[in-house]
């Protein structure tokens, strides 16, 4: 058993850096950050898109179920001469689930750690995409003739559905 504490880092006796080192138990792996490398440099970027995959009206009850994808891409340019071994700790979203890569080369409680190997002088993108499926349910007496003409024109819905919002409309005016 390990205590928490500070270490110094070696490496071919030289120093490479200090860490924080958490409680670490017997057989407990852990990944510590001990230095920067200068030489890399990892530009993050997120971006979500939804898009309607479903719709009906049940009960006076407009049920819409959507798909959302997330992207979150790391730009990655090494400035080394010689290729870096690259991890990325990527959060797990919760209610998330991971497309691409299919597998990442550990998973912790709450990451996902992907290895990437990158050559000397090159620039790549990683990609990690996630996809989820979520639900909203809209009671329509409970909305106004405004909102009624919103979804009766949206383009995502369906032609029949879009008549039966516009006649729920016309039956509240």
């Amino acid at each position: 058993k390990l205590p928490e504490g500070p270490m110094t880092i070696l490496d071919s006796g030289a120093y490479a850096g200090d860490a924080t080192l958490p409680f670490t138990g017997p057989e407990d792996k852990r990944l510590l950050t001990y230095s920067v490398d200068l030489e890399m440099q990892v530009i993050p970027n997120q971006k979500q898109e939804s898009r309607l995959i479903k719709g009906i009206i049940s009960q006076g009850v407009l049920k819409l179920e959507y798909t959302a994808d997330l992207t979150k891409s790391y730009a990655i340019k090494n400035e080394a001469a010689q290729e870096r071994t690259l991890w990325i700790a990527h959060a797990i979203n919760q209610g998330w689930q991971l497309e691409t890569p299919e597998k990442p080369a550990e998973t912790t409680d709450n990451q996902y750690r992907f290895e990437v190997e990158v050559e000397g002088g090159e620039e790549q993108v990683f990609k990690v995409n996630e996809t989820r499926t979520y639900n909203q349910q809209y009671r329509l007496v409970d909305y106004n003739l405004n909102q009624l003409a919103v979804w009766s024109n949206n383009g995502e819905l369906d032609e029949g559905l879009r008549k039966a919002i516009a006649k729920a409309a016309s039956l509240k005016s």
